[in-house]
């Protein structure tokens, strides 16, 4: 799947290389997916087996002591342990 991505944005890239004042955005918009596949793998692959199994050590695993840290990057670091607890736990991005 990834490989055909890759090769339409490269046949994309040519023939818009060719017309030149033309944006090339849409050439990486579709490889966005494969990097976000990659990613997704790559974390599972290292943080999985340092998950906790039980419920309740989940729920403090994914809420760690943020003393100190503005309201701003609580909120940042509280969208990412979702977003981590997500791809972690319930196995959806």
């Amino acid at each position: 799947m990834h490989r055909k991505v890759i090769t339409q944005s490269v046949t994309l890239y040519e023939f818009l290389a060719g017309k030149g004042d033309m944006p090339f955005a849409p050439v990486f918009v579709p490889l966005l997916g494969a990097l976000d596949d990659a990613a997704r793998g790559a974390i599972v692959d290292l943080l999985m087996s340092s998950m906790p199994e039980d419920t309740a050590y989940q729920r403090s695993f994914f809420a760690p002591t943020l003393d100190g840290a503005s309201a701003n990057d609580e909120r940042f670091l509280g969208q990412q342990a979702a977003n981590l607890r997500r791809t972690l736990v319930d196995h959806n991005a």
